[in-house]
């Protein structure tokens, strides 16, 4: 079967911008999956933030697009930037499929201008 992937931004290498709000869009690309249920945020050492997000099925072009407000917790490891040191992020997002079967796929990574 094939995956639904992410696709729009972030790409890699973007600095999305501290508890602003950004589109991230998936395309069915053939997949079993019906909808996006949760959008997650990690770095290298776990969760960052469970983001709160809506179901979203697919439109009739096998798009997805959810907005999703970067609310960022106080947290001393990460170092928000573009530069060298600064910590990269990703989204982690969870789909259903009518069959049940959950399936997660991750974003490149990016990082959050402070």
């Amino acid at each position: 079967m094939s995956r639904a992937q992410r696709v729009g931004s972030p790409k890699s290498g973007d600095a999305l911008p501290k508890n602003g709000q950004v589109t991230v869009q998936y395309k069915k690309n053939g997949s079993g999956v019906d909808e996006v249920t949760s959008v997650d945020l990690y770095y290298d050492k776990g969760v960052v933030a469970f983001l709160p997000t809506q179901k979203t099925k697919f439109d009739s072009n096998g798009i997805a697009k959810i907005k999703i407000k970067l609310d960022m917790p106080n947290n001393s490891d990460i170092k928000l930037g573009k530069g060298p040191g600064t910590t990269n992020f990703k989204f982690k997002s969870w789909a259903n499929t009518r069959e049940g079967p959950h399936c997660t796929t991750f974003s490149d990574d990016f990082k959050i201008a402070p």
